[in-house]
């Protein structure tokens, strides 16, 4: 998990609706692991 919370913070500086979006592709590809 830090590795993603890393990855976020790299992308702090875009606008929260653009973090909203990251976060919500980033839940979507862990859900996929999980299914794998």
């Amino acid at each position: 998990m830090k590795s993603l919370l890393d990855h976020i913070n790299q992308f702090s500086q875009l606008p929260k609706t653009a973090l909203r979006d990251l976060s919500k592709v980033l839940h979507k590809v862990e859900l996929k692991k999980g299914q794998l």
